[in-house]
């Protein structure tokens, strides 16, 4: 990692320029801070923006590399994103007028429990040859899907390795074209409610091929839409004259991909047994359900808060399948409550 670091800081001295900008409010409302324990991280691909489109398509194919660092249970973690064509296809628009290509909302890191350390990010937008290209990086291809395989937290840090050491040995290639790239780090903010420069805060990270003017970094810009802005005679228009990678970097309240987290699995196949009055099977799902519920992938506020809310569900419906069975009645008959939408209960423990 080092040495691509290294590489990448070395190029951005040849016209490759980062700055950051305020973090678009929802709704009218003011973003919410970087909470210790209480929030959990995400890092988006706002927007890619690359020029010369017919040129590009012809000749060359996108390439996009995300590391995020931090620290988990206070051992450094590392999640990479590697996102060739076949990735970035199925959200890509050509923009005829600017002879242009837009890729737009694509979750690269995240949601991620913050625990209130510090956090980095590496971003580099490659432009690669087609012609020859997989036959070139078929083994460095090889390397990076089998690192990129689903694992825990733990595995984060040697498969971030492994795939920046698969891109190292590509970078003196002219089939790779780095198009802008930066790695750049927060710390962990002292006042989470004011922010200095160099804490970690909402924000968007633009990484751009471009010189920076002399002057105030970010000077000039604004993202409205999800999309960059330039603002010029006092209006806002859409940026579109250089290379360049918008990211959102932003805290959650609670995890939107729930469902597949292993306590979602569980605790369905939990109300399945006891639907079907099988108490003795339910009962080993339901400790499985509540052992899953401790996982790194949660915030300590959510699983206290969730395995409280099922455990008490559990206990309801476990107490009407007992009290039907000695009034004799089929246990299949009994009607048990219906659950309310786990995000519902995950917004809670976030509040």
């Amino acid at each position: 990692m080092a040495s691509f670091i290294s590489w990448l800081q070395g190029r951005t001295r040849e016209g490759i320029s980062s700055f950051t900008l305020p973090l678009e409010s929802s709704g009218g409302t003011t973003p919410i801070p970087f909470t210790p324990d209480g929030v959990y991280l995400e890092v988006t691909v706002r927007q890619i923006w690359l020029t010369e489109e017919r040129r590009l398509w012809r000749e060359f194919q996108p390439f996009l590399a995300v590391v995020t660092d931090f620290i988990h249970q206070g051992e450094p973690r590392s999640l990479p994103a590697l996102l060739g064509a076949g990735e970035l296809s199925g959200k890509l628009a050509l923009i005829e007028k600017e002879d242009a290509i837009e890729i737009r909302n694509i979750r690269v890191a995240g949601p991620i429990p913050y625990e209130g350390d510090n956090v980095s990010i590496l971003v580099a937008l490659f432009r690669t040859e087609t012609k020859n290209w997989l036959n070139k990086t078929l083994g460095a291809v090889e390397q990076i899907a089998g690192a990129l395989a689903p694992g825990s937290l733990i595995a984060w840090k040697p498969v971030a390795d492994s795939v920046i050491s698969a891109l190292t040995r590509f970078l003196d290639e002219e089939a790779l074209e780095l198009r802008c790239g930066q790695y750049q780090g927060w710390s962990r903010a002292e006042d989470p409610d004011n922010p200095g420069p160099n804490d970690l805060r909402p924000m968007h990270l633009v990484v751009m091929r471009k010189p920076m003017s002399d002057g105030e970094p970010g000077a000039g810009f604004t993202v409205r839409d999800g999309r960059l802005h330039s603002i010029e005679a006092g209006k806002a228009k859409p940026y579109t004259a250089h290379d360049f990678v918008l990211l959102g970097i932003e805290p959650r309240l609670k995890r939107d991909d729930y469902k597949k987290l292993d306590f979602y699995k569980y605790w369905q196949a939990t109300r399945d047994c006891l639907r079907a009055g099988e108490t003795d099977v339910a009962e080993r799902e339901w400790r499985k359900t509540a052992g899953s519920l401790y996982t790194d992938e949660l915030t300590e506020t959510q699983q206290q808060t969730l395995y409280a809310d099922y455990k008490r569900r559990y206990d309801e419906m476990l107490g009407r399948l007992v009290a039907a069975s000695v009034r004799g009645i089929d246990a299949t008959s009994v009607a048990l409550p219906e659950d309310p939408d786990p995000a519902e209960i995950l917004v809670a423990a976030g509040e």
